[in-house]
């Protein structure tokens, strides 16, 4: 993750995972839609944070949504970064930026060492995805660490060169404003659960008795579940599908077939009140019911496709739909904290 004064060897090893929600039913269930590496973390070595460079721990990084992008140097070329509290990557580049820093090449300024790098491979949902990587030298805010990149080969973020986690700034607190804060603002603090992956920033909400694992996506037009999420959301609710099913985007461009569940009731999840998402369809495991069709007659089964049989992961990702009124979303290191701060339910 994030810079730090300790030296430590960091050896990128196994770059191999599998979408957990869409598994093969009978398998062990691998890590989610998490492209990166497994690393294994050795006593002393490379430093965290270039030699003679400190992080501030009461260093504060104020984000406005109208303008969520910050000047980066990879690879000793300038790019343009959006802070993304969604990704699922330290940095990750759209194939046009990697190309113009020549990432693909063998050298780097400054250095006659071959940078490290591969090719993660993963699923998302049932379409596999190749990912480049590489390890690089990355300057924000005049702090240098090393940090992984990522570059999907249809990842399009629709603004600047690519995205960057608030993690791998060089700050302790980063905070995305979309507005002033009000009196009818309420803040809600929750521990972001740390695995030892890149992942985005989840954090763990309860419906009823099963916990579903959230990530806020405020850059994400819409609101996503996986299918798990959508039948504990009905049971718990109630609801049903409505409308076409629509290719909707997942993670780094790749897009899964979804369909609209409007929920009978609002589901209060970290402070956010979710009326609907877009459910992806698949099969999976478990004893929730699936949602019914609000577009079919109740004792009409359509059988549009056989597949085989998915694993459950309870999954979803807070979009703009659910999240443009709040005011900020603040990202604490100490604690690994995550902050939002929305209107009162």
């Amino acid at each position: 993750g994030g810079p730090g004064n300790r030296r430590r060897l960091i050896l990128p090893v196994v770059v191999m995972f599998v979408s957990r929600d869409e598994g093969p039913a009978g398998t062990p269930a691998p890590f989610s839609l998490r492209i990166g590496l497994v690393l294994l973390m050795l006593g002393v070595a490379a430093p965290a944070v270039a030699q003679g460079q400190v992080l501030d721990p009461s260093r504060a990084c104020i984000i406005q949504a109208g303008q969520p992008v910050v000047d980066a140097v990879i690879a000793g070329q300038p790019v343009r970064l959006r802070v993304d509290f969604g990704a699922h990557a330290p940095i990750v580049l759209t194939p046009a930026a990697a190309a113009r820093l020549a990432l693909a090449s063998d050298t780097r300024p400054g250095t006659d060492e071959e940078p490290d790098r591969g090719t993660v491979v993963t699923r998302v949902g049932r379409k596999t995805v190749r990912v480049r990587w590489s390890r690089e030298m990355v300057t924000v805010e005049g702090v240098t660490q090393p940090l992984e990149v990522l570059t999907p080969p249809d990842y399009a973020p629709g603004i600047g060169d690519g995205s960057i986690r608030p993690s791998a700034l060089p700050c302790a607190v980063v905070r995305l404003e979309q507005r002033s804060a009000g009196p009818r603002d309420v803040e809600t603090v929750m521990r972001v659960i740390d695995d030892g992956t890149f992942d985005g920033l989840p954090v763990k909400a309860m419906a009823g008795r099963d916990d579903i694992r959230l990530e806020f996506s405020p850059w994400r037009e819409r609101t996503v579940g996986t299918a798990a999420v959508g039948g504990i959301l009905v049971t718990l609710l109630g609801g049903s599908l409505s409308g076409p099913v629509t290719e909707t985007p997942i993670v780094y461009g790749v897009t899964r077939p979804a369909r609209l569940l409007k929920l009978d009731r609002p589901w209060l999840a970290a402070g956010v009140k979710v009326p609907a998402l877009m459910m992806r369809l698949s099969d999976w495991e478990g004893d929730h019911a699936v949602p019914p069709d609000g577009d079919l007659e109740a004792d009409l089964i359509q059988v549009a496709k056989r597949r085989n049989p998915q694993r459950s992961f309870r999954l979803m990702h807070l979009g703009a739909d659910v999240l443009r009124d709040c005011a900020s979303f603040e990202w604490r290191r100490t604690g690994h904290l995550l902050a939002v701060r929305c209107p009162a339910p």
